[in-house]
């Protein structure tokens, strides 16, 4: 049996894209791990009038933990993305407006609900525009709905897409008679 005269080497391109690849996978850990803003300070945090859930002392990482936010006299509140995993309660007849500012190259899809207890009444912005995605939720019956939307950039949509990671927000509404 014949052995090869000199030893099979693997193509360099092939260590060029793993080490792409690395790289590319190791900057998303530092952008997902490396900085927590503080509520009220970050990209899509708002302006006055956001309803911040009650957070527990020390926390600075991760959703806020069933905090419940309270309508203002108009029977309207607004919700950001500072109020991720928050929960929140109404009336029936009372609105909830969330606004979910883009964080480059990010931008939010408009926030969505299940099932019938909020009905959507308004919406604008939002993937693929550079705009925030506003979306206002009228409560029409008792019950719990969950609120929820995914932020998206182009790249993801490439013939050889980027490995961002995607963030998720989600908050539940308890919808209750007046």
């Amino acid at each position: 049996m014949l052995e090869p005269a000199a030893p099979l080497s693997r193509p360099t391109y092939m260590d060029k894209r793993a080490l792409v690849a690395l790289v590319a996978l190791l900057a998303s850990g530092v952008v997902a791990c490396g900085h927590v803003a503080s509520p009220g300070n970050g990209p899509g945090s708002g302006g006055s009038g956001s309803a911040s859930p009650a957070r527990t002392s020390g926390s600075s990482a991760g959703p806020p933990q069933g905090g419940t936010p309270s309508p203002s006299a108009s029977g309207s509140t607004g919700l950001t993305t500072a109020d991720n995993g928050a929960t929140v309660r109404l009336t029936t007849g009372q609105s909830i407006t969330a606004t979910l500012v883009p964080a480059p190259p990010f931008s939010w899809h408009l926030p969505a609900a299940t099932g019938s207890i909020v009905h959507r009444t308004n919406a604008s912005g939002g993937y693929p525009e550079r705009k925030p995605a506003r979306a206002t939720f009228q409560a029409v019956r008792p019950g719990r709905a969950v609120l929820s939307a995914m932020d998206d950039t182009q790249c993801l949509h490439a013939r050889h897409p980027c490995m961002l990671p995607q963030r998720s927000w989600q908050v539940v509404i308890i919808v209750t008679r007046p």
